[in-house]
């Protein structure tokens, strides 16, 4: 019984720091999950944010990151200020295009909540390139709206030219990560055009015949180069006309008159040397 008690003792003066200092309140009041002051998968430790947190009273105040240059910043500083609240980025979306909304709310210092970001414009938009147009970026953190409305939130397009449709038509409600095919089947972005072909069945078959769209690899192993949205616009599919450029004004190619006189001596002269190398062979 007394071991018992010894050993209970010892674990709580063990755990006790850490439940002492590590508490939802601080989460609450910083705006930030565990990751951000601890180490991933093991709580009971800081990371350099937690240790400064704690050294300096509780407070962020006067602390500065230091990120390190070169390839991946984005990915960097996602993981330093991000990826805390929002989660991993889904892989479909990342380093597509730069989210000029994500530029936007970061300059305003709406993002990350309590803390300005000591960044330069190319860091910036590094980590709005890395995001990309991510759905559950800010989805992930909304209660779903199932009611059929017009958009005008940032992030999305400002008119939305595909038929009779609207967002969850084809977007998942519950999770953006994901599209919903008519049978309730969810699937990834880029298996999309398992969507498309719902309506467009017949080009989506001459997709699969690898007559429509761009293939590579051999005719025994072929591979889609792009699927329907590299070329398409899904939110406005139809292509834009093209403006026709004038015609040129110059040759491109610029051809010189064949010398039939001097083919004629080369190929005398040629036979001439043939006949003399097989007479030379009969000696």
């Amino acid at each position: 019984m007394k071991k018992l008690l010894v050993f209970t003792i010892f674990t709580l003066l063990i755990l006790l720091p850490h439940t002492t200092l590590a508490t939802p309140e601080f989460g609450k009041k910083e705006s930030r999950n565990c990751d951000y002051c601890h180490i991933s998968g093991d709580y009971t430790k800081l990371n350099s944010r937690g240790e400064y947190y704690l050294k300096h009273n509780f407070s962020f105040e006067g602390y500065k990151e230091k990120i390190e240059k070169g390839e991946g910043i984005g990915e960097k500083l996602y993981m330093r200020y991000c990826q805390g609240c929002h989660g991993e980025v889904n892989d479909y979306f990342k380093n597509k295009e730069i989210n000029e909304e994500v530029i936007s709310v970061i300059k305003s210092g709406k993002m990350p909540p309590n803390i300005k970001l000591d960044l330069n414009d190319t860091e910036i938009k590094a980590l709005a390139k890395y995001v990309g147009y991510w759905c559950n970026l800010c989805h992930g953190k909304m209660l779903p709206n199932p009611e059929e409305r017009e958009i005008h939130a940032e992030g999305h397009p400002s008119s939305l030219k595909h038929g009779e449709f609207w967002c969850l038509n084809c977007h998942n409600l519950n999770d953006r990560d994901y599209l919903k095919l008519i049978n309730g089947k969810l699937i990834p972005f880029n298996q999309s055009p398992e969507l498309c072909g719902e309506c467009h069945g017949q080009v989506y078959n001459e997709w699969k015949e690898e007559i429509h769209g761009r293939w590579v690899g051999s005719i025994n192993n072929p591979i889609a180069d792009v699927i329907c949205v590299d070329c398409h616009n899904p939110h406005s599919p139809k292509f834009s006309p093209i403006e026709p450029m004038p015609t040129p004004q110059e040759k491109l190619l610029s051809f010189e008159p064949a010398n039939y006189r001097n083919i004629a001596i080369a190929v005398v002269a040629i036979s001439v040397l043939l006949m003399a190398y097989a007479g030379s062979g009969r000696r």
